[in-house]
């Protein structure tokens, strides 16, 4: 779309790639388990010394901010393309991957589900990642998703500890959908 020379139809393709990274649990979710890799498709500028000039500051919100923040499609079509490699990079690979059935892959499949939510409250509603799409609510909404996604994956180790809780999440994360929408 970029590449076309179209910035409604670009828009929308980013809005949808951007959902579906959040919906499938984004790096940051699974705190560093796609290591410099994530942070390349999904970082903000925060701690880079040149801000949003710096040239580490890539990805899904690099590419926002050509689109939304008044940049030419020619720079916006070049940093789609570095995503699209990204992406490409962190696909080729099976998820055991990155999260393996290890101890440790385990845990990070454990800690996912309150960290979806936590990213959401620190980055998307404080608006720390948002670089002129204006997204939150959709990137919420996604958030919510992915966290039913891993809890419903981690529901039978749940239940067989506290049988009840799953229902109290699944009552409060409908509250959250529906205070969001």
């Amino acid at each position: 779309a970029v590449g076309g020379g179209d910035r409604a139809a670009a828009e929308a393709a980013w809005l949808d790639a951007r959902l579906t990274w959040l919906e499938i649990g984004q790096d940051n979710a699974a705190y560093g388990a796609f290591g410099e890799l994530g942070r390349k498709i999904d970082g903000t500028s925060a701690g880079l010394p040149g801000g949003t000039a710096d040239p580490r500051f890539t990805g899904f919100h690099r590419v926002e901010l050509d689109l939304w923040g008044g940049g030419d499609l020619t720079t916006a079509a070049t940093d789609a393309g570095a995503l699209q490699t990204l992406v490409g990079r962190l696909t080729a690979k099976p998820v055991a991957t990155w999260l393996p059935a290890t101890k440790a892959g385990e845990t990070s499949w454990i800690l996912r589900v309150h960290e979806v939510l936590e990213d959401a409250l620190r980055d998307s509603l404080s608006g720390n990642d948002d670089y002129g799409s204006g997204s939150t609510l959709a990137s919420v909404t996604a958030d919510v998703t992915a966290t039913r996604e891993v809890l419903g994956r981690l529901a039978p180790l749940v239940r067989a500890r506290r049988p009840h809780l799953l229902h109290r999440i699944d009552t409060r994360l409908a509250h959250l959908s529906h205070v969001v929408v």
